[in-house]
């Protein structure tokens, strides 16, 4: 099965989803793969649910700073509280929330591993053990950190960019018109 879209996004995290959603609003086809869950590490594993893991611990020791409030402290920090509370930041890994959004803003969700097959392919291997390839027929935006050949992270082509400029630049690239890379940004 093949399908073919302008813009192919791997990784459905903060970046992927600003990608998607500009865009979508620039009128292009998205499709966005996701291996593991939408909205991606700092959602899940990283930012989140650090600061919701850490914030009863300083709480307690603020509290305990204060004249009137140290007295009130008295016992340790209920374990099962704190998790519990980490589980409720990241809606207990359920991403239905953040899978709903990407879909309302019109791009295609594909859950899998994504990986580059040959020019402007993608191959995902999906859950069920199916291989879908999809066709780009502008640009990918990838999770990736450095050069691979001709593909650049579209979010490191373009994060100078501004407001309508990504527009313009999208439309652009998928007319055939390249931009020039930012020599100065660490992904080139």
């Amino acid at each position: 099965m093949d399908d073919m879209y302008d813009v192919v996004v791997l990784g459905a995290g903060p970046v992927g989803q600003n990608v998607t959603e500009r865009s979508r609003a620039a009128g292009l086809s998205v499709a966005v793969v996701e291996r593991e869950l939408v909205g991606g590490e700092c959602s899940y594993w990283g930012c989140v649910p650090s600061k919701a893991l850490l914030r009863p611990v300083l709480a307690v020791a603020d509290a305990r700073k204060v004249d009137g409030a140290r007295e009130a402290i008295g016992g340790s920090i209920c374990a099962d509280g704190v998790f519990g509370r980490r589980d409720r930041y990241t809606t207990n890994y359920d991403d239905t929330g953040q899978a709903n959004w990407v879909k309302a803003t019109g791009a295609d969700l594909i859950r899998g591993h994504g990986r580059l097959d040959g020019p402007r392919r993608v191959a995902v291997a999906t859950p069920d053990d199916d291989i879908v390839t999809l066709i780009m027929a502008s640009f990918l935006c990838a999770r990736a950190r450095r050069r691979a050949g001709d593909v650049r992270a579209a979010s490191c082509v373009r994060r100078r960019r501004r407001g309508s400029q990504d527009v313009r630049l999208a439309r652009r690239h998928s007319q055939g018109v390249r931009p020039r890379p930012v020599r100065s940004h660490p992904c080139l």
